[in-house]
Parts: C-alpha cells; structure tokens; sequence
C-alpha cells in the first residue's frame, strides 16, 4: 500500500471517532447526579401511581362483587313488597353512582400513568445516552451511598 493509501486509511478510521466525540460531550459528575436524582424521583412516583392503580382496581373488583350480589338479590324479590323494592332500587343507584366515580377515577389515572411515561421516556433519552468518565460515576456513586442513595 502507498503512503497515500495508508494515510487515507487512517483518516478515514479517525473521522468515526473524532466525529462521535464532538457529538455527545462527556457528561459533568453534576449531571450524572442530576439523572440519577431524577431516575429516583421516577422510581418513587411509579411506585406511587401503582399503588393507586392497585388500590382502583381491588375497588373495581369489589363493586363487581357487590353488583353480582345485588343481581342474585333482584331474583329474590318479591313483586309486591315495595319496601324490598325500595331498598333494591335505592342500592342499585348507589352502585351506580360508585360505577361512575370509579370510571372518571380510573380516566384520571390513565392520564397520571400517561404523564408519567412521557416524562420517563424523555427522562431516558436523555440520562440514558451519556457518555461519562468512569471515574466520575464511581464517585458520585460514592457519593450517592455516603446520602443513603440506592442505586
């Protein structure tokens, strides 16, 4: 090979890496910090919107069983006892109105757990591409565990 073959061997090697390096700085130990702050933040609000979700859902589960119980109850009464009548018709609204509430509570959770993925995703996109010294994470790892952080 000719010193002019070789030579633009090596640069055609070296633009790959020159170029990656000018694209995405090394990140500061502040924002290996901050991403990590951040990833806790999230850790702690999905923690917190699944517990509500849960929380909805046995809910849900029990107003099903209240509303299979009350259909049985329907097959038990009798045409002429208005007050059974009453009764029935007046838990049937009440079950009702709860259905409603848990479906405006249930809209209001998707929404909450939708925020919550747009704000991971972008959260993700940006701590998840940094380039940083080793160095540097090992010590604000340090750091982090010397603050009772969990990583």
């Amino acid at each position: 090979m000719t010193d002019k073959k070789l030579a633009l061997a090596t640069l055609a090697l070296l633009m790959p890496l020159a170029g990656g390096a000018a694209q995405t700085p090394l990140a500061s130990p502040e924002q290996i910090h901050a991403c990590l702050n951040r990833q806790d933040e999230l850790r702690e609000q999905r923690a917190d919107v699944m517990r509500r979700i849960d929380a909805h859902e046995q809910r849900q589960d029990e107003v099903r069983k209240q509303m299979a119980e009350q259909d049985q109850a329907r097959q038990g009464l009798e045409a002429g006892n208005a007050q059974a009548l009453r009764d029935y018709n007046a838990r049937v609204q009440q079950l009702s109105t709860e259905v409603q509430s848990l479906n405006q509570r249930g809209a209001q959770l998707r929404q909450e757990q939708a925020s919550y993925n747009q704000v991971a995703t972008a959260t993700n996109q940006r701590c998840g591409t940094l380039r940083y010294k080793m160095q540097d994470y090992y010590r604000v790892m340090n750091e982090r565990a010397a603050q009772g952080k969990a990583e």
